[in-house]
């Protein structure tokens, strides 16, 4: 019998030298991928616009130009107008200093419309599903073009597709 109590205790030594090195590699890989202290931020909207919070600029006359020709062969049109919301809430210094540039580069703006119109075909624009993604294909290519996220918005105030 006290074969098979020095057994049970070499047993039991073992299994808490096996629980020991295992909390000890948990702590350790937790501690090697990061600390305990980081905190990930969770996923949303940083910060919520209102309408008040837009100035409403508009790209100038009815945009009046060719569609892409669609499957039907056809030669299609659109007439709309554009408006283009600017974030107001930021800095000052760099909405005045954007307002002057977008103002003065205006042109390049209704440019970049013509030509998102211009690559489109009735059929994917003739639904509000169409016109939103318009719009939000004119309001990246604008990000773009104008390397600023102060464009927020992009709006149609007229809109005939025919």
């Amino acid at each position: 019998m006290d074969k098979s109590k020095l057994m049970m205790t070499i047993i039991i030594a073992l299994l808490i030298i096996l629980l020991g090195t295992v909390v000890a590699v948990t702590l350790y890989l937790i501690n090697f991928v990061g600390d305990g202290d980081t905190v990930i931020p969770e996923a949303g909207p940083a910060h919520v616009l209102s309408v008040t919070d837009l100035e409403p600029i508009s790209l100038g006359d009815l945009i009046t130009t060719h569609l892409a020709y669609g499957a039907d062969g056809r030669v299609r049109m659109i007439r709309t107008g554009i408006t283009v919301g600017i974030d107001t809430t930021g800095n000052a210094a760099e909405y005045t200093t954007f307002i002057s540039d977008f103002t003065h580069r205006i042109n390049f703006a209704r440019g970049l419309a013509v030509t998102t119109l211009n690559g489109l075909t009735y059929d994917q624009i003739r639904t509000p599903e169409g016109q939103l993604m318009t719009a939000e294909m004119i309001l990246n290519g604008l990000q773009e073009l104008f390397e600023t996220n102060l464009i927020v918005n992009v709006t149609f105030y007229d809109w005939l597709a025919t």
